[in-house]
């Protein structure tokens, strides 16, 4: 369920809510969940736009295996883990459904259509229709099987899995995702024993997440999702990422936000007659989020978040709140009184803005209009929700029918009947005798605007007047209420009465009233502005709007308030829904709109009952829902119901059907007009095809349960595969699975515990859990431009500001003593921990000495410099990214974040070791906070004995970097400590693939590369003409237009296809690997296989490089018809389609673009690699078991995974060269764990730990990539979950070689002596002797380096020339 707009419009408004989640900051968290579908569609389906995009079933199962992995191992909870797959939704949910899955349909095949009418060819292959992911489908079927199977498959092979719940909630057990979720909390909030400080995680795509988290009132919560980037207006962002280990997630804080709604709304706390009490008020913010629309119930005309309807929601609250004898959400129920009473004060809402459109289309009448008569004017004409001026303001004539006749018209599009009102039903807009009610509460006036005199074209009255806007009318006079006659005394100035009573009058009576308010005060005071004839006006335009918009032909009394009543049931049902589960599975709201705010009231002593019923069984629900183009997803019987022009329900399933914006901007927000379901008919039609169903299919159309996998201390047998020849056999399996009835979770109501539990924690911080609490601070609105997402914000953020800190008001240097060592926290709201190094002002530093004193130093010019580019950092960051306002910034604290902790066993005591970032950062002094009260310190929750340190059998690696087996795997086969600091460990000394083959194919290919120069002069092209075709051309299809013949801009009807390569992008700094690559001065250098497709581009389109060498247009702009003239006997359209096959089909079209200057091995190397890599693999298995070594080794120099938390590396200097081998020492990835890799590409970012190593490992496994050659063992590790075999021989190598054997040294890290055994088919069979020339003539001669490109750095100790 979904919220349009709402995340954005809340993130912007509250800049800190949400983090890049970085490993070392991520919360300690108890409880995760996913709302499985966003990851389901993610994986299946991420760039629609595509419609030559195919992807497997198979790729499909293991992307979201590999996304459920990736966001397991970033939260890693640790007691229960809860994927939730939507299963057959409310009969509320199902209208939104049913018209997004219509859509989805037709916008596929539309473009579908345009692709073929350019006359591209598609695959033949039928492409992936979303519309399966939809409970009751075989595709959702086998997923869940193959998810059990993945369950099965973690517990037993990843130890961060076992000893927690999980739970599958699959697409067969009743609920939507998130809302199972939320029944699930619920239920575990009831039980005894709940820790009423559990921390959550919810992961999820919809904005309306934020409000189901808020209304659970669990403090500790918050929302993982991915980042979103926000593209300007017409821009496409559908294309997402299944590779979870390339995507940027964020993490929501929802303890913020209760703290930002506090800044909200403390306003009224002075003026309440009752307590404030935050939870109520969390409440009563939920339910005004109801009004801008969601998934149940459309929105109210006129009310958009993008209108800013929020902020006149909350405005409107504070003004009302205190008028009330309580709130008005009392936890999921609503008091109908004081809702009203809100409602009312909220309904000028509709008024104001009738108003504004009012004026602004009088306006442009006004200016339109070429002629007018003197008659009196009719009611004119108002734009209606999509801004144009359709809807015509009815006049009495226009209903007139004979009071015995009653026109009833059934329209299914609406399910709302076409009446004409007769007898009793008097119409509700009535303007020939006014409502008194709505009398009472307008105010009265004497005359109109509408009753004014015609004006000249001139803008002029009869008088001569000039025109006046609503409130400049007003003002002067208009309406009853006027101003003083202007002192030059001229009667022709004087406003216009229609009435013939004169205006004077009216202005003694309210010229009090109008001096008080100044200019802005007076617009937007609706009731001041209004009058008869806009009141007239509105009237006529709400009639039109239900006859538009709900077909009534003229809405009664009684009609509006069944409509009134009708709403106030959906704000109910989903309070229900939010608070206490699914109180009707059968009610819905039954029309595409709502009504006028102005016109839900008199609902106070309403009874609101709802019918429980029962979900739909699955196939019911998927031919309530799907459209007829995705009828293949049913069982034949019923996809009959969909097809056939016999069938009793074929009216559910239109071909065409329009979409209607109503007021929305975006195409995906417009309602689609389809009719809904009428359950009654539907079932009857389905009940005379189920005899026809198969077992299978009678098993698929059935609701199960819950599935809980906990784990087994002993195997418990064989799990077979799910997908056999892709998916192993599980053996030794440790998964116990206990199927959960699927009512387990849906609680009475009476047993639902509401509010904030007895207990729970408030003032404490938890790590990883914001709070403004610790740091003294105010706030307040501003139009500040905050930039969260990819441009300012145009509307206010709520500004934290943070003033001076009395405490630190002292000398410099004894503010250093007092700071300089201390731990503190950072980055106030978030609280970073980080060590406080040293301090400075522009001109002076402070730092700490060896022998504990403050030394002070003078700043150099270039340190001045550096730290004034330091604060304007960070008045960036905070002003400008997170909305903290700051006093000036005078000095600046320089600080040492933590990254991680580290448990050593020191004299069988086991220490905690926490671990700093070497690089020093810089904080301002308002933003330090010392003394935080913590919760729970992480280092509390870890071993406190050596046997909890290290139990028998346990993995480790030895850490050591002088020690020959460094980054070996090893068992621990005892924890004793003997006399001499030792445990004993067995130590596995598997085979190692020579590499010497594949770093000899690499030096030489070196000179394969030219630059920009060399290569143009061998193919005999001008360079600039080179640079184009790498890069990006244009060419438009059609014919020059006169229009643009001077342009650079093409027609918005015009497309455009890029027969450029697309191998450089230099505004990006990207390359493509193997074909370009760009030098550390920004040069680009071109390969072999470069020269070679452009050599090939030449052969077959030569045209275009003669057409591009001659062109003398001046710009950018080419055509088609111009490139290839009919009179020159050229198809055009012909040859552009085979121009278009031809670059789709080249090689370097699918490969992945890589950041610029980044170090990679290329095809041919990586190819070299897998082939030693396998040969391995064969020598491996021809043994009888890997050989063991048993070792003594000191328990400082063992690293095991749990013992590290953070983002810390194993060993901080070990540095990552290509070649290099590898070993992962990380749980959770899905690389296993000990497995041993090559590196192949090395990925530097902005400090050590953002380092990403590109491994190619030496077994495939289930999520691993293909990194440029044919093995699917890829992917790419941070540094923290790797140790670095190579770096270990380096480091021993350098110490025990004497400075002569440096180059020996070099090259025995490189696997020299493994090359002299004779392995290596480049130099086996020749004496020893020969084969190390061989080898230094390699490492020595210049030839082998390409002149234009920078010289691949040898091993350590070994210079490039002998």
């Amino acid at each position: 369920m979904g919220v349009p707009k709402f995340y954005r419009w809340i993130s912007e408004r509250y800049p800190c809510l949400s983090e890049v989640v970085k490993e070392n900051q991520v919360p300690e968290f108890d409880n995760l969940y996913l709302d499985m579908n966003g990851v389901i569609h993610t994986c299946s389906h991420p760039n629609d736009d595509d419609v030559h995009f195919r992807i497997s079933e198979e790729q499909i199962f293991k992307d979201i295996f590999h996304y459920i992995e990736t966001l397991y191992r970033i939260i890693r909870p640790k007691k229960v883990f809860f994927m939730a797959i939507d299963g057959v939704a409310p009969r509320a949910k199902m209208n939104q459904q049913r018209g997004r899955r219509f859509m989805s349909a037709r916008n596929a095949q539309m473009l579908i259509d345009a692709a073929k009418k350019k006359g591209e060819e598609l695959p033949t292959e039928a492409r992936f229709d979303s519309n399966c992911i939809t409970p009751g489908t075989d595709f959702m079927t086998r997923l869940h099987e193959h998810l059990q199977y993945f369950v099965h498959m973690k517990i037993t092979t990843d130890e961060n899995w076992r000893g927690r719940r999980i739970y599958l909630s699959g697409h067969n057990c009743p609920g939507e995702g998130e809302h199972k979720v939320m029944d699930f909390i619920r239920t575990e909030r009831s039980s005894a024993g709940y820790d009423p400080d559990t921390r959550h995680c919810l992961y999820g795509l919809d904005a309306d997440l934020i409000m189901l988290g808020l209304c659970s009132h669990e403090p500790h919560f918050s929302l993982l999702r991915e980042e979103v980037k926000f593209l300007r207006p017409g821009a496409k962002n559908t294309s997402r990422t299944a590779n979870a280990e390339q995507t940027t997630f964020h993490l929501l804080h929802l303890s913020l936000l209760r703290e930002y709604l506090f800044w909200e709304f403390h306003q009224i706390k002075s003026k309440l007659s009752f307590a404030l009490d935050m939870e109520s008020i969390i409440d009563d913010w939920v339910l005004m989020g109801f009004l801008v629309g969601n998934d149940f119930i459309p929105h109210l005309p006129h009310v958009h978040i993008h209108d800013d309807a929020l902020p006149i929601l909350y405005a409107t609250y504070m003004q009302v709140l205190p008028e009330l004898d309580g709130y008005i959400n009392e936890s999921g129920n609503l008091n109908l009184a004081r809702f009203e009473k809100f409602l009312q004060a909220f309904a000028k809402n509709d008024r104001r803005s009738f108003s504004e459109q009012y004026e602004d289309n009088s306006y442009l009448e006004a200016k339109s209009s070429t002629k007018r008569s003197t008659r009196r004017q009719k009611p004119q004409e108002f734009f209606n929700e999509e801004g144009r001026s359709d809807l015509v303001a009815f006049e009495d004539s226009d209903m007139e029918q004979s009071d015995e006749e009653e026109v009833v018209e059934s329209d299914e599009s609406s399910n709302s009947p076409r009446v004409k009102a007769t007898g009793d039903q008097k119409p509700a807009f009535d303007t020939s005798s006014e409502d008194e009610e709505e009398e009472k509460s307008v105010p009265q006036t004497k005359s109109s605007a509408l009753d004014c005199e015609s004006t000249d074209p001139a803008g002029h009255d009869a008088s001569g007047s000039p025109i006046l806007t609503a409130t400049e009318a007003l003002k002067r006079g208009l309406f009853g209420r006027s101003a003083p006659v202007e002192a030059h005394g001229d009667e022709s100035r004087r406003p216009c009465s229609l009435t013939g009573e004169g205006s004077v009058d009216g202005a003694m009576r309210d010229q009090h009233f109008l001096a008080t308010m100044d200019d802005e005060d007076f617009e937007n005071d609706i009731d001041a502005t209004w009058h008869d004839g806009m009141n007239r006006a509105f009237k006529d335009h709400k009639r039109g709007y239900y006859r538009e918009k709900m077909k009534y032909a003229d809405i009664t009394r009684e009609q509006l308030r069944e409509q009134a009543e009708g709403y106030i049931r959906a704000i109910q049902w989903n309070l229900h829904y939010y608070y206490h589960g699914c109180c009707s599975w059968n009610w819905y709201y039954p029309h595409h709109y709502t009504p006028y705010l102005s016109d839900i009231k008199d609902f106070a002593n309403l009874k609101l009952e709802f019918e429980m019923s029962k979900p739909f069984l699955p196939f019911q629900q998927l031919l309530a829902v799907l459209p007829a183009a995705s009828g293949q997803f049913l069982p034949g019987p019923f996809r009959e119901l969909m097809t056939s022009p016999a069938s009793p329900i074929i009216d559910f399933y239109p071909e065409n059907f329009e979409t209607d914006l109503n007021g929305k901007k975006n195409d995906w927000e417009a309602v689609v007009l389809i009719p809904f379901i009428n359950e009654e008919r539907l079932l009857e039609a389905m009940a005379e095809k189920e005899r026809r169903l198969s077992p299978e299919e009678r098993k698929r159309n059935s609701h199960g349960p819950h599935i809980l996998f906990t784990t087994s201390d002993v195997p418990l047998g064989t799990v077979q595969s799910t997908l056999p020849g892709v998916f192993s056999n599980i053996p030794n399996n440790l998964a116990i699975r206990t199927e959960v009835d699927g009512n387990t979770f849906r609680i009475p109501k009476e047993k639902i515990v509401n509010g904030l539990l007895p207990g729970v924690h408030l003032d404490v911080f938890f790590p990883g859990f914001p709070t403004m609490k610790n740091l003294p601070h105010t706030a307040m609105l501003k139009n500040a431009g905050v930039k969260v997402f990819q441009a300012p914000s145009r509307r206010r953020n709520m500004i934290l500001i943070i003033g001076d800190r009395p405490e630190y008001k002292m000398e410099h240097a004894e503010l250093a003593r007092h700071l300089i060592g201390k731990e503190v926290h950072i980055e106030w709201p978030m609280l970073q921990l980080a060590k406080v190094d040293s301090i400075a002002t522009k001109r002076t530093r402070y730092e700490k000495s060896a022998d504990g004193s403050i030394q002070q130093t003078e700043m150099s010019t270039t340190d001045s410099r550096t730290w004034d580019t330091d604060k304007n950092g960070v008045e960036m960051t905070q002003f400008g990214r997170r909305g903290i306002e700051l006093n000036d910034i005078g000095l600046l604290v320089y600080v040492n974040r933590l990254l991680g902790i580290k448990y050593s066993v020191k004299k069988k005591h086991v220490a905690v070791e926490k671990q700093w970032a070497d690089n020093r950062e810089a904080a301002p002094l308002q933003m330090i906070v010392e003394n935080v009260a913590v919760h729970a310190s992480p280092e509390a929750e870890g071993p406190s004995t050596v046997d909890d340190a290290f139990p028998v059998g346990c993995t480790v690696f030895i850490l050591s970097s002088e020690h020959p087996k460094y980054g070996y795997s090893a068992k621990i086969k005892t924890n004793e400590i003997n006399k001499d600091g030792y445990i004993t460990v067995t130590c596995e000394m598997p085979p190692e693939p020579e590499l010497y083959g594949a770093i000899t194919m690499h030096e030489r290919s070196y000179h394969n590369w030219m630059n920009g120069f060399s290569m143009a002069k061998k193919l005999r092209l001008d360079n600039f003409l080179l640079s184009r075709l790498t890069g990006t051309v244009y060419l438009v299809e059609g014919t020059r237009n006169n229009d643009n013949s001077k342009s650079n801009e093409y027609r918005p009807d015009e497309t455009k296809v890029n027969i450029g390569l697309n191998l450089k992008f230099s505004k990006r700094n990207e390359e493509v690997p193997d074909y370009t690559r760009r030098d550390s001065n920004g040069a680009w250098l071109y390969s072999m296989k470069t020269l070679k497709i452009i050599q090939e581009y030449h052969n077959k389109f030569s045209e275009i490089f003669d057409f591009l060498r001659n062109s003398s247009s001046g710009n950018d702009l080419y055509y088609t018809d111009d490139l290839w003239p009919a009179d020159g006997g050229f198809d055009a359209k012909k040859r552009l389609k085979e121009l278009r096959d031809w670059l789709k089909a080249l090689p370097c079209a699918s490969v992945q673009r890589q950041a610029g200057n980044t170090d990679t091995l290329g095809e041919g190397v990586v190819l070299r690699i897998e082939e030693e890599v396998k040969k391995n693999n064969l020598v491996k298995e021809e043994l009888d078991k890997i050989p063991v070594q048993k070792l003594g080794v000191r328990p400082s120099v063992l690293y095991r995974p749990c013992l590290f938390k953070g983002n810390s590396v194993p060993d901080p200097k070990a540095e990552y060269k290509l070649f290099d081998r590898v070993v992962n020492v990380r749980e959770g990835f899905a690389v296993p764990t000990g497995l041993r890799g090559t590196v192949v590409g090395v990925h530097p970012g902005k400090s050590p730990q953002d380092l990403r190593i590109d491994a190619l490992f030496d077994e495939e496994f289930l999520g691993a990539s293909q990194f440029r050659g044919n093995m699917k063992s890829g992917y790419r590790m941070p540094a923290s979950a790797l140790i670095n075999l190579t770096y270990g021989e380096r480091v021993r190598n350098e110490k025990t070689a004497p400075p002569a054997r440096a180059a020996e040294a070099g090259k025995e890290a490189y696997g020299w002596q493994k090359i002299v055994s004779g392995q290596d088919s480049t130099v086996a069979g020749r004496p020893p002797q020969q084969q190390q020339q061989q080898f230094n003539r390699q490492w020595s001669n210049p030839s082998n380096y390409a002149p234009a490109a920078p010289m691949m750095q040898p091993p350590i100790g070994m210079p490039p020339t002998a």
